[in-house]
């Protein structure tokens, strides 16, 4: 099995060291790993004394209003040319305990571009979960965007994206609507809402993207 390299994006908002605390877990756990952090406070210079890169596009977000941090951060990590084989979304407040990450990815995964847990790749109109809910009250806007009849769903620290995935997702040709849109949504929170989602952003040769469902198990 051959070496891979994750980007970690850390949506952070107060603690500095806490991120500290978990940059520090990933670059014992996974060496080869790159931690960035999207700082979402109204303090500018909050993590300058932590050793990491910061997003520049970051800003202040609110509870329930995050979701576009994950494609501002890809945008960036793209822009800016890094290796990475995935792309990982983290919390602040979480630290990684044991080593195999990295070769945990590559198992659970296969040829699946996309994990997350408890994914839902289709949420019902009567369902009782609240994001989906909400999803569903915006999905006269969200629907043609993504060109889907139904929203995903999924936990959203942990969400896993393959690289190929990530670069079809900043290069989809309606990406500034959908950041757009992000902004201006009702569904709360729309993080758990993947968009666009691993089934609306198809691979090149028309087969259908890869989707590893539930919650995976330990490393």
């Amino acid at each position: 099995m051959r070496d891979v390299s994750v980007c970690f994006a850390i949506l952070a908002h107060d603690c500095p060291q806490c991120v500290a605390d978990l940059v520090a877990s990933i670059r014992h756990f996974c060496p080869g790993a790159l931690p960035v952090v999207y700082n979402g406070s109204s303090n500018r210079g909050l993590f300058r004394r932590v050793d990491v890169p910061v997003c520049p596009s970051s800003r202040p977000l609110s509870w329930g209003h995050t979701a576009g941090y994950v494609l501002d951060t890809m945008m960036w990590v793209v822009e800016e040319r890094w290796a990475f084989d995935f792309f990982v979304v983290l919390d602040s407040d979480m630290l990684l305990v044991n080593p195999g990450y990295e070769a945990f990815l590559q198992r659970e995964m296969g040829d699946s571009e996309y994990m997350a847990v408890d994914f839902r790749p289709a949420v019902e109109p009567d369902t009782d979960w609240r994001p989906g809910q909400e999803a569903w009250a915006d999905w006269s806007t969200w629907g043609p965007l993504l060109g889907a009849e139904v929203p995903s769903g999924a936990f959203n620290p942990g969400q896993a994206f393959r690289r190929s995935l990530v670069m079809r997702i900043v290069e989809h040709p309606r990406r500034d609507a959908i950041r757009q849109a992000m902004e201006t949504s009702k569904a709360v929170p729309l993080d758990e809402i993947p968009g666009p989602a691993p089934r609306q952003v198809g691979r090149p040769d028309g087969r259908p993207t890869g989707v590893c469902r539930g919650r995976p198990r330990r490393a």
